[in-house]
């Protein structure tokens, strides 16, 4: 690019005029000339004269841009490192203040006097803030001081010490906002009284928190008062779960004892009262110079969701009272449970239970009227530490005789579905039903890999790592059993246990023998022994051993004992094999030598050990099982297995299960009519879509004819007017002759041409609408072809063709109203007295099963894992046919191993509870006799009083 500055003392038009040679020209024509000649010639360079003009006149716009944006960049640099710079300044001058402030309370507690150093809510008691806050340099700063008595072993512990209280700890910590508090400034600093300890009718408790499996929760607040003496103690458990508190004024089953922590369960001593006249784990007592244990066990909470719902709607039901009861008792004769309490429904007919201790649960329902159809679970509700569970109760119009039957398995009470349940009362009433959801469950793996779809349950579809099959009812990790040898010929001291060996280890002779009597060189003593360190270099299991010896026994004895674990030594015999009471990874041998005559003494010259030992690899093993074919779309709700908790040292990835589902693959075929009303009586009569508030649903019943999915839809539909809304197609189940639950997702807009009413034609040729997606249907199944029109309009709408009867069509029956539940006094479904013209044809689809691989947890995503069995299956994984899930089994410890011996995913609708059936009504109360029939299990025969609403559980056993 070519630039000319007209002006500037260093370039203006003369400098370029005499570059020119006519120093005296200035007319604009030579100027317009050169620049003209300038363009015409794109690689001229500027001569050092040009340059020079540029330079004097300015930057070009593009440089200026350039300029600011560097010095933008390094501006914000700046700005950002002093911000930095600041922050670290800011952070370095809070720690200092704190830090002062820690020095400054531990110096005024230093002040005072022993028997003064105590808080308002620790023990020992005193005139200290255990919390306060404390304005400085202005920030404002948190100060907690804790108290302790400690323990000190050096001169015994309780109960021995009689006064254990030797000295106290003082903790001071100091922060100045949330985050800081995670680590706040600490000092610690013990005090001793001055003059010797004393007991002053005192006693110690020594309280232990665990979880439910036993293992220590450290940092649980632990509350201990009691009303004379008056103690309040506020403290928190160490990294054992222990807190022990000293010097506590005595009293006799009046300490009440509460121990909790954010996000567990609270556990408490009880107090006798009215309502627990006999309470479990009372009160506790102190005694003087005795410190008395107490143990209290909280776990991480869960959640309880129940819902409320009407059988033939599923819609929620409001104001249901409904009361949880807990298994857990706090009193006994009479019972008292540890959680007994009662929840309403809200109006969307559910409630939420959170802080659920980990129990089992029973639901108590008054149905406010109603009946209870079904409840799910139909046993006891099982909350495990930190588990989601939803429980459902079904409810239906009072009927005055009833019978809920509850089908399960005998042992482990899981329902059965697909169970035929008759009824009969030995007379004109007899009944069948079937219970059609219920649970997958598989208890054995024996039959081993290679099954994609189930057909044997004890099969299974891939495995690897180092899970091990091979055993009936139980999945785990194997392991290798390894043979191992050691020998010992007393030539060394290298396997000599010095501490434990009290006979001669005669390196020189090679062999053991009992030593010479202190009192008398000339005598043996009369006993004496000698053992081993440990002698197994790998880390597994040891289970069995067989030693042998070379000994010389001079009519005198020698016992041999063998310990696996390196503590628990068992007597063995020589040459036999020992199996191990007390297994372990710490190989011994002891040698206990023993003589009646002091001249003789029994000797060992060598000795040799066979054993075997377990060893597993610490590593991840994996079974994926077969897929579960349900039948049809379903909703998976609940996964579990037991056993429920597994050893603690596995680790907590110990057992994770993610779970997978799919559909089938389709093959259309030639589509075909399944169910058709087609009025051909003449004239033909119309009815009104959308033309009011009240007819924004049309809906016609239909009976599926096979197992088939909806190709098409077949209508016989015209605008009036040409109707500014839309119309749109779903397909229902039955529930108790009316409209249940859509099945068809979103459902299918009309968008094929829909001719106008004025036409005489349309009412003679059918509107073909392709239906996507291809719902399924079940042959010999009730369901609802639904038309929602997405508004009304009196002069705009649309008309379809209907009989003047339904006489023609006898598998249906067609309704109109504002919604598709209610009465038609509330502006719910009217039933007509015809039928729409409508034809469903079926797609001709045959199924093929397809393999679920998408495995997820239970946030929906391949990162996560189900690790609580009861937990309840995400949301995404229903509405499929096929399930499949993935077991992961996994040790810490190569000691141990996770177990599983069932495996169950719970399937059913909300308003259908699996594993029960409901007989409603009945035609009177009294003696009715009960057969249940089920594929793989023993039939059952029970007899029923009904007595108003009844419940009776029957019991299947499996075949053997």
């Amino acid at each position: 690019m070519i630039e000319i500055n007209m002006g500037g003392n260093t370039g203006g038009w003369p400098a370029l005029n005499s570059r020119l040679g006519s120093p005296s020209t200035t007319s604009s024509q030579n100027g317009e000339k050169l620049i003209k000649d300038l363009k015409n010639k794109p690689g001229i360079i500027r001569t050092p004269a040009v340059r020079q003009r540029r330079s004097g006149a300015g930057f070009t716009l593009v440089e200026v841009i350039v300029a600011i944006a560097v010095f933008s960049i390094m501006l914000l640099a700046v700005i950002g490192l002093s911000q930095q710079v600041h922050q670290i300044a800011v952070l370095s001058s809070l720690k200092t203040t704190a830090a002062t402030i820690a020095q400054e309370q531990m110096e005024t507690i230093r002040n005072l006097p022993y028997d003064q150093i105590g808080s308002d809510v620790t023990y020992p008691t005193g005139p200290l803030l255990s919390t306060q806050t404390v304005s400085r340099n202005g920030g404002t700063f948190t100060v907690d001081i804790a108290i302790n008595y400690v323990q000190d072993p050096a001169d015994g512990l309780a109960p021995t010490d009689t006064v254990p209280a030797d000295y106290k700890q003082v903790e001071v910590r100091v922060c100045w906002s949330a985050s800081s508090c995670q680590k706040p400034v600490r000092l610690t600093t013990s005090f001793v009284p001055k003059t010797l300890e004393f007991a002053n009718n005192a006693g110690a408790l020594m309280i232990t928190v665990s979880d439910n499996n036993g293992q220590p929760v450290s940092g649980a607040t632990v509350q201990v008062t009691n009303a004379n003496p008056a103690v309040n103690v506020v403290n928190q458990t160490d990294i054992h779960g222990q807190l022990q508190l000293l010097s506590l004024p005595a009293a006799d089953k009046t300490y009440h004892v509460v121990v909790s922590k954010t996000g567990y369960s609270t556990d408490q001593t009880n107090t006798a009262s009215a309502q627990n006249p006999n309470p479990k784990n009372g009160d506790t007592s102190v005694y003087v110079s005795q410190a008395t244990p107490v143990t209290l066990f909280i776990d991480r909470v869960g959640s309880l969701l129940v819902r409320a719902l009407d059988r033939d709607t599923c819609d929620g039901l409001g104001s249901v009272t409904v009361r949880i009861t807990g298994e857990q008792l706090i009193g006994e004769a009479p019972d008292v449970s540890a959680y007994d309490r009662t929840f309403a429904t809200d109006a969307a007919g559910q409630f939420l239970i959170s802080n659920l201790p980990a129990d089992n649960y029973a639901l108590t329902i008054d149905p406010g009227g109603d009946d209870v159809a079904g409840v799910t679970p139909p046993d006891t509700i099982r909350i495990n530490p930190a588990s989601s569970v939803t429980a459902a109760v079904v409810l239906t119009p009072h009927q005055d005789h009833t019978a809920r039957i509850i089908v399960r398995e005998v042992g482990p009470h899981a329902p059965v579905a697909n169970a035929t349940v008759a009824i009969n009362d030995g007379g004109v009433y007899n009944a069948t039903l079937i219970t059609d959801q219920g649970v997958l469950q598989q208890n054995t793996w024996i039959g081993g890999p290679g099954q994609t779809t189930y057909g044997d349950l004890t099969k299974y579809a891939t495995l690897s790592g180092a899970i091990d099959t091979s055993s009936n009812n139980l999945l785990t990790l194997g392991s290798t059993a390894t043979p191992g040898s050691v020998t010992e010929d007393f030539h060394t001291v290298d396997k000599k246990d010095a501490g434990n060996t009290t006979a001669d280890w005669n390196t020189s002779a090679g062999k053991i023998s009992l030593p010479l009597d202190n009192f008398d060189p000339s005598k043996f003593t009369l006993g004496a022994g000698a053992q081993s360190t440990t002698l197994n270099t790998a880390t597994g299991k040891i289970t069995e051993a067989t030693l042998s010896a070379t000994d010389q026994l001079n009519g005198q004895s020698i016992i041999y004992a063998l310990a696996a674990d390196g503590l628990n030594f068992e007597n063995v015999t020589p040459g036999a094999a020992h199996t191990f009471a007390a297994t372990g990874s710490d190989l011994r041998w002891r040698v206990t030598l023993a003589t009646a005559d002091q001249d003789l003494t029994p000797a060992v010259s060598n000795l040799s050990i066979q054993y075997t030992q377990l060893l597993r690899p610490v590593v991840d093993g994996t079974l994926t099982s077969s897929s579960f074919d349900s039948g049809n779309p379903t909703n998976y709700t609940t996964l579990s297995w037991e056993p429920t908790s597994q050893p603690p040292s596995a680790g907590a990835n110990a057992v994770r299960f993610q779970v997978a589902t799919s559909g089938a693959d389709t093959a259309n075929g030639s589509p075909t009519v399944d169910a058709t009303s087609n009025p051909s009586t003449t004239p033909l009569f119309t009815k009104n879509i959308g033309d009011s508030a009240n007819t924004v649903f049309l809906v016609q019943s239909f009976v599926a004819g096979a197992n088939d999915t909806i190709d098409s839809l077949d209508l016989k539909l015209a605008q009036h007017s040409a109707p500014t809304t839309t119309i749109t197609a779903f397909i229902y189940s039955d529930a108790a002759n009316a409209p249940g639950n859509n099945i068809s997702g979103s459902g299918q807009d009309i968008t094929a041409a829909v001719p106008s009413d004025g036409s005489g034609t349309w009412q003679n040729s059918w509107l073909t609408q392709t239906f996507a997606p291809h719902t399924a249907l079940v042959s010999g199944t009730k369901y609802w072809l639904v038309l929602q029109v997405s508004g009304s309009n009196s002069s705009k709408y649309w008309t379809t063709v209907r009989s003047p009867d339904d006489a023609g069509y006898t598998n249906g029956t067609a309704k109109i109203g504002a919604a598709l539940t209610g009465t038609c006094a509330l502006n719910g479904l009217c039933p007509l007295n015809y039928d729409i013209a409508f034809q469903v044809r079926r797609s001709g689809v045959v199924e093929t099963p397809t393999t679920p691989t998408d495995f997820i947890g239970p946030d929906g995503t391949t990162a996560t894992y189900y690790t609580a069995s009861g937990s309840s299956i995400h949301a995404s994984l229903s509405g499929r046919r096929y399930l499949r899930y993935r077991l992961f089994l996994h040790t810490d410890d190569p000691l141990v191993a996770p177990t599983i011996n069932r495996i169950s995913v719970i399937k059913n609708n909300a308003c259908t509870p699996p594993g029960q059936v409901f007989f409603s009504p009945l035609p009177a109360g009294g003696a009715y006799s009960v057969d249940v029939t089920a594929t793989g299990y023993q039939p059952a025969n029970a007899p029923i009083t009904v007595n108003g609403n009844t419940t009776q559980i029957i019991e299947l056993t499996p075949n053997p």
